[in-house]
């Protein structure tokens, strides 16, 4: 059994985008705590993710390069 593991990632990723945007209800609702609460932890979770990015860019790189210096 293959596990692809950035299938999953994005799988779950998605997932929690979608149960925050249900926040749009407690704003329709009057909840503005709620809302907010819930955009902040969106906003925490878009940095984070951009932050992984860009961690695994700089790992795949330096695997490449430690790659081509070997004879």
């Amino acid at each position: 059994m293959n596990i692809d593991r950035n299938r999953i990632f994005q799988l779950f990723k998605y997932s929690v985008y979608a149960l925050l945007t249900i926040s749009v209800y407690w704003g329709v609702k009057g909840d503005f705590v709620d809302i907010w609460d819930a955009l902040l932890w969106l906003v925490a979770f878009v940095f984070i993710e951009l932050n992984i990015f860009a961690w695994r860019q700089e790992s795949t790189a330096a695997q490449a390069l430690a790659g081509s210096s070997v004879p």
